[in-house]
């Protein structure tokens, strides 16, 4: 190891230091570990710009709103959905490691907690346990119960009926993007579902992530976000590759 290198000269064992301290933040940003990257930053924020400091913030926010239901305001500078931004800029990550298989469940995880976190946030509809009652209409109430062979004692329904059950509802940041594009949902979702680390055999290629970034990402994910805050995929970054990305 090079800092055990005799006679080092102490500027360069500090930079040392803080590089190895920046990687094993970003290492643990990049496994999801948000907190533990955030313990870090707040003794090293000198090390990275402060937009990520600032980012990963509103992702560990954005978690604490889905994951234990607390009720943090949205803002000019946080929508509550940047832990889907989050997810997708770490499939673009595996992607570039040529990991298809990881970087295609990443999008679709981040395709269906986006609209997870949009019934749970403005109609307190959980997709694992759905409250029928708090479907908005008694017209919508029916169709979904018709789909969904109501009473059941515990209704959960998947990532495409949870588009479905927006768009029925008319939701004014979801509806007008399904309804262009569920022929295309459901063309990737097959991708997804054929793939290893889902329902089949097979491997994801190169040319079937990008297939499946194109339609879920490109023509549906994106627009949503954008329906939601139009600058907040601008106010997100992919993390830096190198030391060098930084600012100091």
């Amino acid at each position: 190891m090079i800092l055990g290198t005799p006679d080092l000269d102490e500027r360069v064992e500090n930079y040392l230091r803080e590089l190895a301290s920046f990687t094993s933040i970003l290492n643990e940003w990049d496994k999801f570990n948000h907190a533990n990257a955030w313990e870090g930053l707040k003794t090293q924020k000198m090390f990275i710009a402060e937009f990520y400091t600032s980012q990963l913030l509103n992702v560990i926010n954005a978690r604490r709103c889905f994951d234990e239901r607390k009720k943090i305001p949205a803002s000019n500078d946080f929508t509550r959905y940047e832990s889907i931004v989050d997810l997708i800029y770490n499939a673009k990550r595996k992607a570039s490691q040529k990991k298809y298989d990881d970087a295609t469940a990443r999008i679709y995880r981040a395709t269906e907690l986006l609209a997870q976190t949009r019934l749970m946030l403005e109609y307190g509809i959980n997709t694992s346990n759905v409250d029928v009652l708090k479907i908005t209409s008694e017209e919508n109430r029916l169709k979904f119960g018709s789909r969904f062979k109501i009473p059941s004692e515990k209704i959960q329904i998947g990532l495409f009926e949870s588009y479905w059950l927006l768009n029925e509802m008319e939701d004014e940041v979801f509806s007008t993007v399904f309804s262009k594009c569920e022929d295309k949902m459901k063309s990737a979702l097959e991708v997804r579902n054929n793939s290893i680390l889902a329902h089949g055999s097979k491997s994801v290629s190169s040319e079937d992530y990008t297939k499946v970034y194109s339609k879920l990402v490109e023509d549906i994910i994106m627009p949503i976000l954008h329906n939601i805050s139009p600058e907040l995929w601008s106010k997100n970054k992919q993390l830096p590759k190198d030391f060098s990305d930084t600012e100091f």
